[in-house]
């Protein structure tokens, strides 16, 4: 019976051995969305009709194909971030927010190296006039 533990043992420790990792190293696509104008009339000067950020708002990144290849959810300071595979065009989309009277163009980005990041801001209408 010790045997059986020591083959189970050394089984599982050389199964992962050789191989090589399935996922492709990625590059990120990361951003900011805020929306705006804050205010009726924008000051000339200071931040204090400065956009706002936009939490919660889903981000989706789509291929050149039309698929949605990654998404993400805005943190409470407006802040996404998405791993795609490097070196290829993307659109990045950001959906419909309740509240907010359109949502912002969408952006064609190009991914850069596996490990990179590109910055895409994406900016809500608040519909303020």
């Amino acid at each position: 019976m010790r045997i059986l533990p020591f083959i189970l043992g050394a089984g599982l420790a050389l199964s992962g051995c050789g191989q090589a990792s399935s996922t492709p190293p990625a590059a990120t696509i990361a951003g900011r969305a805020t929306a705006g104008p804050t205010c009726p009339v924008q000051p000339m000067t200071g931040d204090a009709c400065a956009n706002r950020k936009v939490a919660g708002a889903r981000i989706d990144i789509v291929d050149a194909g039309g698929r949605t290849v990654g998404h993400a959810l805005t943190a409470r300071d407006g802040s996404y971030a998405v791993s795609v595979p490097p070196g290829r065009r993307y659109t990045v989309r950001g959906e419909p927010v309740t509240g907010l009277m359109s949502a912002p163009r969408p952006v064609v980005a190009r991914a850069g190296t596996a490990g990179s990041t590109i910055r895409v801001d994406l900016v809500y209408d608040t519909g303020i006039r």
